[in-house]
């Protein structure tokens, strides 16, 4: 047997030996230093009554590779480190609880001693390096443990010294199927790695279109699209993160093996489809986005409609980014926890159950990091499996086609338009004069935030306008026009959590107080994600302009402005930055009337009530006046030429009122006037503060629907009046 030295941080020593059979004797372990802790000190108390529960050490071999069939560098000598883990009946179980995985409790009279070890991987080993559970590329450390259950014999456990001994002894890396079959009942393995595991199949993305118009002539309302469309895609998930794969026996015949994402850190997701065809699509292929244009557009083959080359690789590539990133938002969402490692993919396995080969098969392909098969294994039981969660509940695509009213046909938009994507989650679908003001500075295929919210704004209250207008003998049925809004973080902030919540009460979809006990608690929220969709009929549309749609009589300034300020205060925290000083201006008629009369925030600074103001502050106010005062200006401007335009319509004598040149010229007057407005479109109105404003001032003529969600939490509202819309669909 060969004889071990043992140190530790006090520098007393001890001699152990271990079985000429063992890992680390045929690793030729030579010593052992533990770095933090006085351990050799305890050597002769029972394990489970010193108080060691994790100390870290030091191993010398002078044959790493042979540790386990020659998957680390071999030939070399080499310190590896480590530690010894002591996990006692007051612990409770083995693992901590995850909510899904059976768990190995730790009885009285027993405890569970084990070793990690921290193993360089060489990227010549690549081969060598699969049986993880994940496909591993390139150099890499994987963390390797074993534990072992220890019961007592006469009234006491082992001694720390003997339970040391049995876990160097009974050390090993199971790799393969063989090995793992072996494994005994009283053991857990796991191993921690970065990598890839893949998973094959069939997924329902929902896709949203949501179409808009430019304030350029013509509003053409005749050309239709599917605005509500599931897009089936077959293919194939690879999941790239650091990881955690454990196996253990619950019972003599069932073996968990279990696949989880590590403590703290995210999961990338990189989606390769196969959308109607056989074989895999990635973002240079076209398919995926003839199947999604095809889908939105009934009828419409974007290849003979000229939707080719660049175009359709730029459409493929933005909605593979748009799936990776719903994917992604959903698998991290399900399984983020902030306090334990999450599992992601577990199941128990009647290790005699079933065909013997099949379950062999499988289980090597898990080891290989491929974990589909699991799912067709007679005998093996899902626990949990978020790759099948997420086919549940996948977040929604919006595609934004701006300017897809004003194109004479779906087949010419189709081919003038370009394709770029918004860091939000979403595609938008432009002109290229659009584009080309939209795109994100050295970032050719991004759209910049900013000036897509104003553009998406502008494009709302254009098609409001125009949907409006076309109330009159056009008499349509089903138009709707919608306003959108989301916001997306891999972290995000509790005050900016706490705003999209704001803006679900301020909407009447979330109650007051609801999940505030969900919140609370955490400084930050992994992969949180909002959206907002307002459907608007035309007789709503007609009441985001006129107080009385009847007599087409108009909002006061007063009672805009004062719209605004309410929806301005209702999104607002007073404990944060600048809001109570934003609050009190808002709220305070009389100053709001000054700064009003002022007409100039450069003068702002002059008047009573804001003198005192920090600089900060100051911006603040000053901003929220712009625009609020932007939008009143906007409806008090075109709510006039809308009314005229409708009784043009109401006085034709034309079956089209579109060849009467009267109610063409106050058309174009309209035109103008949106024209000008939309040069000047705030970005606050494409935020949730432009969707609120919008539904306050119509008499909450919108049909709501909201998403929100994090760290596992995914909550959705829908308001009464899209469950009506829903039914009548129906």
């Amino acid at each position: 047997m060969p004889d071990i030295s043992i140190t530790d941080n006090t520098q007393l020593t001890a001699d152990l030996k271990i079985s000429d059979t063992s890992a680390f004797s045929f690793a030729k372990l030579s010593s052992l230093k533990f770095s933090d802790l006085p351990v050799v000190g305890d050597f002769q108390k029972p394990v489970d009554q010193t108080v060691i529960e994790h100390a870290n050490f030091g191993m010398r071999l002078d044959s790493p590779g042979l540790l386990n069939g020659g998957a680390f560098p071999t030939g070399v000598e080499a310190t590896v480190t480590g530690a010894l883990d002591i996990r006692k009946a007051s612990s409770g179980t083995l693992f901590e609880d995850d909510g899904f995985s059976p768990q190995l409790l730790i009885r009285p009279g027993t405890c569970w001693v084990g070793l990690d070890l921290q193993l360089a991987i060489a990227a010549k080993a690549g081969a060598a390096a699969q049986g993880f559970g994940v496909e591993v590329e390139g150099d890499t450390v994987v963390g390797v443990g074993a534990l072992l259950r220890l019961d007592s014999a006469s009234g006491s456990l082992p001694t720390l010294r003997d339970a040391l001994k049995a876990a160097l002894e009974r050390f090993s890396i199971p790799r393969t199927v063989e090995e793992i079959r072996k494994q005994p009942l009283d053991t857990a393995h796991t191993a921690e790695i970065g990598g890839t595991v893949t998973f094959s199949g069939s997924y329902s993305v929902p896709i949203n279109a949501n179409a808009l118009a430019s304030a350029s002539l013509p509003f053409n309302y005749k050309i239709a699209l599917n605005p509500q469309a599931t897009l089936e895609v077959g293919g194939s998930l690879a999941l790239t993160g650091d990881f955690i794969i454990r196996t253990y026996r619950t019972s003599e015949t069932e073996l968990t093996l279990g696949l989880y994402k590590k403590k703290g850190t995210s999961i990338e997701v990189q989606f390769t489809a196969a959308a109607g065809v056989t074989g895999n699509i990635d973002a240079t292929d076209t398919d995926l986005a003839g199947a999604v244009l095809g889908t939105i557009f009934p009828g419409i083959d974007p290849a003979v409609a000229g939707f080719t080359g660049q175009q359709a690789e730029a459409l493929a590539g933005a909605l593979n980014a748009c799936i990776d990133n719903s994917l992604a938002t959903s698998i991290n969402g399900s399984c983020a926890a902030s306090r334990t490692d999450e599992s992601a993919v577990v199941y128990s396995i009647n290790l005699t159950g079933g065909d013997q080969t099949a379950t062999d098969k499988v289980i090597a392909a898990a080891l290989r990091g491929d974990w589909t098969l699991l799912e067709t294994l007679p005998n093996a039981r899902q626990v949990r499996n978020v790759v099948r969660e997420v086919r549940a509940k996948s977040r929604k695509i919006v595609i934004n086609l701006l300017g897809f009213y004003n194109a004479i046909s779906v087949s010419e938009y189709v081919k003038s338009c370009e394709v770029l994507r918004d860091p939000d989650g979403q595609v938008v679908l432009v002109d290229k004069t659009s584009a080309n003001q939209l795109r994100a500075a050295g970032a050719p295929k991004l759209a910049d935030s900013e000036r897509l919210r104003a553009a998406i704004g502008e494009g709302f209250l254009t098609t409001a306008t125009y949907a409006a207008a076309a109330a009159g003998k056009l008499a349509l049925k089903d138009f709707t026009v919608e306003q959108t809004y989301a916001r997306y973080a891999a972290k995000m902030s509790v005050e900016e959590l706490r705003r999209q919540v704001r803006l679900g009460r301020a909407l009447k979809l979330i109650g007051d107080g609801s999940l505030d006990t969900k919140i609370a608690g955490a400084d930050t929220f992994a992969h949180a994600k909002a959206t907002v969709e307002a459907s608007y009929d035309l007789r709503g549309a007609l009441r985001l302009f006129f107080a009385d749609p009847s007599t087409r009589a108009g909002f006061s300034r007063a009672q805009l402005e004062k719209t605004g300020r309410t929806a301005k205060i209702a999104l607002l925290d007073p404990s944060e930055t600048n809001a109570p000083a934003r609050i009190r201006v808002l709220n305070d008629d009389k100053l709001w009337a000054v700064m009003g009369e002022t007409g100039n925030v450069a003068a702002f600074p002059t008047i009573d009530g804001l003198r005192r103001l920090s600089t900060t502050e100051l911006g603040a106010v000053a901003a929220d006046w712009t625009d609020i005062r932007w939008w009143a200006n906007a409806m008090l401007r075109v709510a006039p030429q809308l009314a005229k335009v409708l009784q043009t319509i109401e006085s034709s004598t034309a079956t089209d009122p579109t060849t009467d040149a009267g109610f063409m010229r106050q058309r174009k007057a309209l035109e103008d006037i949106l024209a000008d407005v939309g040069k000047h479109t705030r970005s606050a109105f494409g935020d949730g503060w432009g969707l609120l404003v919008m539904f306050r001032l119509s008499n909450e003529a919108a049909a709501l629907e909201m998403d929100i969600g994090w760290n596992g939490v995914l909550e959705h509202y829908v308001s009464a009046a899209k469950v009506a819309t829903a039914l009548g669909a129906s």
